[in-house]
């Protein structure tokens, strides 16, 4: 009786399948990975002090961001006009190097958005001329030494770089060895980068690449 009942339930399975086609595997996801400009001269504003583990700005930060809306608005005339604004996020020393690098890039996404609505309120069309690119650091490069709270503080920051110029890719060599770098370093992680690991490496390997020191 048990057997019976195994075949017929075979027969109803297979009949269940007639004329099934099998799925086909999902296709892999390419991620694209926008270019990392590396910027060595002074901000033109730093806007610091996130609460930790956030990213919303605060009233500071939004004065801020609107005196650099009416600076890029003034110089829009003149012979120096702002062409590229690239906003580099930042975080403290606490939790890990992906978490923190996601942070930063956060905090500089926000800058982005309010900045684009600031400069559009001061001079509707202009943003449309002005490249803005957001970019994080995570925690690797503070500016405050110290464990304090108060040095933690200063670390958690968005710094604002304006240039007369758009923003080039890298020439050839240097993205050749860039690419080459972040292979290396896929190959001895053992596994696929994730999208912000892949991110955080190809900031370091340009900055290797170009002779700037980690």
């Amino acid at each position: 009786m048990l057997r019976e009942f195994e075949e017929e339930l075979e027969n109803e399975l297979e009949s269940d399948w007639e004329g099934v086609r099998p799925t086909a595997p999902p296709r892999r996801r390419t991620l694209t990975i926008p270019p990392v400009f590396i910027i060595t001269g002074r901000p033109f504003q730093v806007l610091n002090r996130f609460l930790f583990n956030s990213f919303a700005l605060t009233s500071d930060h939004v004065a801020i961001i609107e005196g650099i809306a009416c600076h890029v608005a003034a110089v829009s005339g003149t012979s120096m006009p702002v062409r590229t604004i690239v906003l580099q996020g930042h975080a403290d020393s606490l939790g890990s190097a992906d978490l923190n690098f996601q942070l930063g890039q956060r905090r500089s996404t926000a800058v982005q958005a309010r900045l684009t609505n600031a400069i559009n309120r001061v001079r509707p069309g202009l943003v449309a001329t002005i490249q803005i690119v957001p970019q994080s650091s995570g925690k690797e490069e503070p500016i405050a030494s110290g464990a304090s709270p108060a040095c933690r503080a200063l670390n958690r920051r968005v710094e604002v770089f304006l240039l007369t110029e758009p923003t080039q890719p890298p020439p050839s060599g240097i993205a050749e060895c860039v690419e080459r770098c972040v292979r290396e370093r896929e190959a001895k992680l053992g596994r696929p980068m994730t999208q912000m690991e892949r991110l955080r490496a190809q900031r370091q390997c340009q900055r290797e690449c170009r002779g700037i020191p980690v």
